[in-house]
């Protein structure tokens, strides 16, 4: 349990990865994340791994919110590289590709934009230059299922 490190010789930093992509998440063990994330947002850390990452929850909780069945976590966040949408369905890597797609299609219907989309397991970001105002794009149906077959082939298509 003891993390060596050393100082970063440049001045941007990177995504550190650990084989995510080789092991992806199946629906069952994306569950059972949810189901243990949704007992440590209830104060419950008792197995010695929740227990290890608990200040790191806590973290998370104090400064949003922790993901758990029923509940879709949003974080914007505005860096030097851009505006950022963080969502966090734990659907798996190929549905948040598609998902990512699908909203920024939807968003940029309405205020045509570029975004770049990152993914993994747990979620994906939609990047942008520009900003968006996410909160209205959500109150306004970002998330419906209307029109939802046409919205996907059309998101494919462009």
């Amino acid at each position: 349990m003891t993390a060596w490190v050393r100082r970063a010789t440049k001045s941007r930093g990177a995504m550190p990865q650990w084989a995510g992509s080789h092991m992806p998440l199946s629906s069952e063990l994306a569950d059972a994340t949810l189901a243990m994330l949704e007992r440590a947002a209830n104060g419950i850390y008792d197995e010695s791994e929740m227990r290890a990452v608990q200040p790191l929850l806590e973290l998370q909780q104090k400064w949003s919110v922790l993901p758990e069945p029923g509940v879709l976590v949003v974080e914007l966040l505005k860096s030097r590289e851009g505006h950022h949408f963080f969502c966090y369905p734990f659907a798996e890597r190929t549905a948040h590709i598609g998902l990512g797609a699908l909203l920024a299609w939807r968003v940029a219907r309405e205020k045509p934009g570029k975004f770049s989309i990152s993914m993994n397991d747990y979620g994906f970001e939609l990047l942008s230059a520009q900003p968006f105002d996410w909160a209205a794009e959500i109150e306004s149906g970002l998330f419906s299922p209307e029109e939802l077959d046409q919205d996907i082939l059309a998101s494919l298509n462009s």
